[in-house]
């Protein structure tokens, strides 16, 4: 629903009649021949549009396992004993199509129980079940670093909604604080 705030904003905005109705250049001290809308409603659209241009290409690029668990703990709580070896094919065959780094690692995992039992000896039920939880930890990080530019997107769309909306922000709230200030010293008995 966020990706909608700047269309509704849209409408609001840069609708006439609502923009004489709220009368809203003239009360945030513009001039309605100067300029036909407030330059900080402008920057609280803007803020909006780039916020809901995050949240789209995280809810494009991101993937599910990613989205629903917070870290790779949850995600390893949560599936490790509904996962069968179905699973486990689609894990293996992501690392072990891939030349890099979780390539290794998977490796390393696959390995471990290899070098420490003794020689012609297979992994115990309790050393295939920690293989398998490791797999699961390197599968969410594998996720979670799948689409970098993404990322980097999210994160640049993010800063920029956010100064955008703290600029506007950060002005009423110092006019507030003006206010608050007055009214505490010419008047103090006003406030009870």
């Amino acid at each position: 629903m966020t990706v909608l705030i700047p269309l509704i904003g849209y409408l609001i905005i840069f609708n006439a009649k609502i923009s004489e109705y709220l009368h809203v250049i003239s009360e945030l001290g513009g001039s309605p021949g100067d300029v036909a809308v407030s330059p900080r409603l402008l920057l609280i659209y803007f803020g909006l549009c780039a916020i809901a241009a995050a949240v789209a290409i995280y809810s494009w690029r991101c993937p599910n396992a990613v989205k629903y668990y917070g870290s790779a703990n949850a995600y390893v709580s949560a599936v490790k004993d509904v996962s069968g070896d179905f699973p486990m094919v689609d894990i293996e065959k992501a690392f072990t199509h891939n030349n890099d780094k979780f390539f290794n690692e998977y490796w390393e995992i696959r390995d471990r129980y290899k070098k420490t039992n003794p020689d012609g000896q297979s992994e115990t039920d309790a050393q295939k079940r920690e293989m398998y939880l490791g797999y699961l930890h390197l599968y969410y990080r594998y996720l979670d670093e799948l689409h970098p530019i993404s990322r980097i997107l999210v994160a640049l769309f993010y800063s920029i909604g956010f100064v955008c909306l703290l600029i506007p922000s950060a002005g009423v709230f110092w006019r507030v604080c003006q206010i608050l200030w007055r009214t505490l010293t010419q008047n103090f008995g006003s406030l009870f």
